[in-house]
């Protein structure tokens, strides 16, 4: 899996995608935490004094222990852990010295839990419903982002009749775009579409979220009625036959 680039703030915890990364120092008060469900999130700390071991000891939403985890610890000062944060919670760390003091902090450092969302998947073009001929090409242009990065993004294609829809493959599959676009030259196909004169055409985008399986979102839904030259020219023909018998008649 792909992991974005580590923030260097220094002052909150920073949720990019599945991975959040801040420096802390044993003295210092932190502003609370913002996080997806389901993230990793790796916490790496600096103690000023010499550490024989450590642990972050975990608390739920009413500040109640929900756990404990051990810090890694490396030349004396770098203290590392790493949790999955699926609720509301925080957490302190506590530090058995070198010299044996044993401090803990007093106040836990909340972490926020947000929800994952649907993507948000847009259709840009075409930005009406629209009428072609049936030998022209329509021209997509869509654009899809998410929380935990873009999937699959397909163009869904409803006959109006019913019928079972058809899917273009837009975008395949990918782990790490939070934000996906193209464009898509359609040529209208009136052997795929059937004997349909018209079809609702939309976007959708799938999201990679592993934790609560993934979610899709579409866009805005499009009538492309197709003018056939054919049918036009069978139609008329018709009209014409009916003309006659009535005239024999």
């Amino acid at each position: 899996m792909t992991r974005p680039r580590p923030s260097s703030e220094k002052v909150k915890i920073v949720a990019e995608n599945r991975r959040a990364r801040f420096d802390y120092a044993i003295d210092t008060t932190y502003e609370a935490g913002i996080a997806l469900t389901g993230t990793e999130v790796t916490l790496e700390a600096t103690s000023e004094s010499a550490v024989d071991a450590g642990s972050l000891d975990l608390a739920d939403a009413a500040d109640a222990p929900a756990g404990s985890i051990g810090l890694a610890v490396t030349g004396r000062h770098a203290l590392k852990a790493t949790l999955v944060m699926t609720r509301d919670g925080g957490y302190r760390i506590a530090l058995t010295l070198k010299s044996g003091e044993r401090l803990r902090e007093r106040r836990a450092h909340p972490i926020q839990i947000i929800a994952d969302t649907v993507p948000n998947v847009s259709l840009a073009e075409p930005s009406t419903d629209i009428e072609l001929r049936d030998d022209r090409q329509l021209h997509i242009r869509w654009q899809a982002t998410d929380d935990f990065g873009v999937g699959a993004v397909n163009l869904v294609i409803e006959p109006s009749g019913g019928g079972e829809p058809r899917k273009i493959v837009l975008a395949p599959e990918t782990t790490a775009e939070k934000e996906r676009a193209g464009t898509y030259q359609w040529m209208l196909d009136t052997a795929a579409l059937g004997d349909e004169a018209s079809s609702r055409i939309y976007v959708e985008a799938w999201d990679n979220d592993t934790v609560g399986g993934p979610k899709r979102g579409v866009s805005t839904t499009r009538t492309i009625t197709i003018f056939s030259a054919r049918r036009q020219h069978e139609r008329m023909l018709e009209e014409q036959r009916r003309g006659l018998a009535a005239l024999v008649d």
